[in-house]
């Protein structure tokens, strides 16, 4: 994910400075910039440049007052090769000292580069302040495009409308004035974006259908906000531009990224790209949308890998995912084998698996489905399924361990015990990643026990991970698998030997 570079450079008074108060500025903006193949030769990159007016020294003319900087920009190749070099004065609106001035000076300039690598070094110089300017380097990555059908770069925009001439603002036809912040507060109701899409005649067919599906991704959590989801229908072309218009009212604070889907007439993911953006919003939305987020179901299964699925396959599917549920999952697939349609639990299903893989949740399932196979053939007993078991359990929940010592091989075990052990399993795990118990957890261990012989049933007796059962003193606590003849029952009948 590229960000924009951020510039915040202390700007140092001369020596022979006489008013303090333009003596030293903090210059703050930004630096971003776009990348629209135009070719298999060359790309038209834009650069989006924004200082923020505060940070400027605005000096008084007869007419008001105004802040103004000098802007010099050269680009280069890795070999040092000049491509493009230019001055720009960069001035605010004149403005009455009482009027609130304009927050940000912008500027947008459109360069034709062909594909590689260059540096853009970029100098700036507010012609108010006695400095001697500030400069600042950026890498510009033009890198060369997809042989299939791919996305340019995705730009957030605050408004567009048509238009035929051309401009350093236009494309395709298109006025668009980009946005210069990903983060969109509270205030701001809709989400609007640029892109353009290339070879889906070469690769499709011309003038083929497809759609375009467009969706909200946490970027902490991975989980998708499926009301939010909108999709729009297409016809391949050599270029087709992309204008959209999300509404995210109802989008709770936090990190996300637009991810938009190529589907063929087939419905088949052909390419996709996505965008980061933030956003702020009222507390009762957010908690609304969590609520929401938990409890909600898919409106709709068609299509999906668990339409077809069997209804004798569902309430065990429900029981065998109990392993990797939070308590409140584990209350409604309760809820939904006792009483709902094969159809519900098939969206709950749907809805489980999408939680867990956003993107893939097919893949997840069928992940899923192979660890429990292994799980069945390995800890499954003549009575209890390998979900049912302890050892099953830890195994579908955290995966494969990474070392398991037995009664033989662990050498923590007392002299005491060399003679006649009980059969044990020590699982040891080196890392357990964040989203398996939401908080990352490394080097534990898992202890089982075999207490009843020859049933395959092992009990957990200690776990010093979080959650789980904890006997720090499992080991003095271990049954004998022998008795001394005086604690047999009826010994104190014992005959007496001749």
């Amino acid at each position: 994910m590229r960000t924009s570079y951020r510039f915040y450079i202390l700007v140092l008074s001369s020596f022979f400075c006489l008013n303090t108060s333009v003596c030293s500025q903090t210059i703050q903006g930004t630096i971003d910039y776009h990348v629209f193949p135009r070719s298999e030769q060359q790309a038209l990159t834009e650069l989006y440049i924004t200082i923020q007016s505060e940070s400027l020294q605005f000096k008084s003319f007869t007419e008001g007052v105004k802040a103004s900087v000098l802007i010099t920009t050269v680009i280069t190749n890795e070999e040092g090769k000049m491509f493009h070099a230019e001055k720009i004065q960069l001035q605010s609106p004149v403005q009455n000292d009482s009027q609130q001035r304009v927050p940000v000076l912008y500027e947008q300039k459109q360069v034709m580069l062909p594909y590689g690598k260059y540096q853009l070094d970029i100098r700036m110089k507010d012609e108010f302040a006695v400095d001697s300017g500030i400069s600042a380097q950026v890498k510009l990555n033009v890198n060369v495009p997809d042989t299939g059908v791919y996305f340019s770069d995705v730009e957030l925009i605050t408004s567009y409308s048509q238009m035929s001439e051309s401009g350093p603002r236009v494309k395709n036809n298109y006025l668009l004035e980009h946005r210069v912040s990903n983060f969109f507060p509270k205030e701001i109701s809709n989400l609007k974006f640029y892109t353009e899409l290339y070879h889906t005649e070469k690769v499709l067919g011309s003038g083929e259908p497809f759609v375009l599906f467009y969706k909200f991704v946490n970027a902490d959590n991975g989980y998708t906000l499926y009301k939010e989801q909108s999709f729009t229908k297409h016809k391949s072309a050599e270029v087709v531009p992309i204008l959209a218009d999300m509404i995210i009212e109802r989008v709770p604070a936090g990190n996300y990224y637009l991810v938009i889907e190529l589907r063929d007439k087939l419905n088949q993911p052909k390419a996709r790209t996505r965008k980061y953006f933030q956003r702020s919003n009222y507390k009762e939305v957010n908690e609304e949308a969590k609520k929401r987020q938990e409890m909600e179901m898919p409106e709709s299964i068609a299509g999906t890998f668990v339409e077809n699925m069997p209804d004798t396959l569902l309430n065990r599917m429900l029981k065998a995912i109990r392993p990797t549920s939070t308590e409140q999952e584990i209350n409604m697939a309760k809820a939904l084998v006792k009483e709902s349609t094969a159809d519900q639990k098939r969206s709950y299903l749907l809805f489980f698996w999408r939680k867990r893989n956003p993107e893939q949740p097919e893949q997840a399932y069928k992940d899923y489905v192979q660890r429990l196979k292994t799980a069945e053939a390995k800890y499954a007993t003549r009575t209890f399924r390998a979900y049912e078991t302890d050892r099953g359990r830890v195994f579908l929940q955290y995966g494969i361990p990474n070392r398991i010592e037995n009664e033989i091989t662990d050498f923590a075990r007392t002299a005491s015990r060399n003679s006649n052990p009980i059969p044990l399993e020590i699982w040891s795990y080196y890392n357990i990643p964040q989203e398996i118990t939401h908080i990352a957890q490394t080097n534990r261990v898992f202890v089982f026990l075999e207490d009843n012989r020859g049933n395959n049933a092992w009990r957990l007796v200690h776990s010093d991970a979080i959650g789980e059962l904890n006997n720090p003193n499992w080991r003095e606590n271990l049954p004998r698998t022998y008795m001394n003849v005086d604690e047999l029952p009826g010994s104190t009948d014992r005959i007496n030997p001749r």
